[in-house]
């Protein structure tokens, strides 16, 4: 997956960007990392996001807890996008539960079959490679999460500073969609979840403050913790 992105990446950093324009997408890009990709959003709308995930995706990043945050953009990992373009701009994202895909139903009557031709055998499950088969075990490992949309990170000029400064604002709501444009979806975790979790608005915010900071708590995932299978 990694390879993929960077092949994308080295294409978009062909066309040199003005350097505050570079900096601003710079800084956007650094919320998305190409180690926590889980998925696609397939539909979304205002209050929603339906999103596709499979199996070795969520095993890769420790799972997605009930309520955890996603991030989804078409911004590419690895490289700088524009700033100034719409596309770049991430989506904040909530899990809220499961979502049915269209085979839903199909998967689910290939489950219980299977499940029935193991029953008794305490050493298989319906998956055993000797009960299903790869392409069908690697096929229903896709899933569907219906997710709240939180709001958009995109970068903005500030009204009190220069042409040439920007800034990450965020928006409570969602602006605009296109239905037929992909969306790239991943994890928020480690710094980009802290940086997701303590933002402030720039056009609020007061040099002093960082010395008025308080701590309050810490966030986890969820409350069954374990740090050592790093979940």
């Amino acid at each position: 997956m990694s390879n993929l992105f960077s092949s994308m990446a080295q294409q978009l950093e062909a066309t040199p960007l003005p350097d505050a324009v570079k900096k601003a997408g710079s800084e956007l890009a650094a919320l998305v990392e190409a180690d926590a990709y889980v998925g696609e959003v397939y539909s979304i709308g205002y209050d929603e996001a339906l999103v596709q995930i499979h199996d070795y995706n969520r095993q890769q990043v420790g799972g997605i807890p009930a309520l955890s945050f996603l991030i989804a953009t078409r911004i590419i990992p690895g490289t700088t996008p524009d700033a100034r373009k719409e596309d770049a701009s991430i989506v904040l994202l909530r899990v809220l539960d499961h979502a049915d895909l269209p085979n839903a139903q199909e998967a689910l009557r290939v489950r219980v079959e299977n499940a029935q031709r193991v029953s008794g055998e305490l050493d298989k499950t319906f998956d055993h490679r000797d009960v299903m088969d790869p392409t069908t075990n690697n096929l229903l490992g896709y899933a569907g999460v219906r997710c709240r949309v939180i709001g958009t990170f995109y970068s903005d000029k500030l009204p009190t500073t220069s042409d040439s400064q920007f800034d990450i604002m965020f928006g409570s709501d969602l602006s605009n969609y296109y239905p037929n444009r992909g969306l790239k979806v991943f994890k928020a975790r480690g710094k980009v979840l802290r940086q997701i979790v303590n933002y402030r608005d720039p056009r609020l915010r007061n040099p002093a403050d960082k010395d008025r900071l308080v701590q309050v708590g810490e966030v986890r995932y969820a409350s069954t913790n374990r740090p050592f299978q790093q979940v």
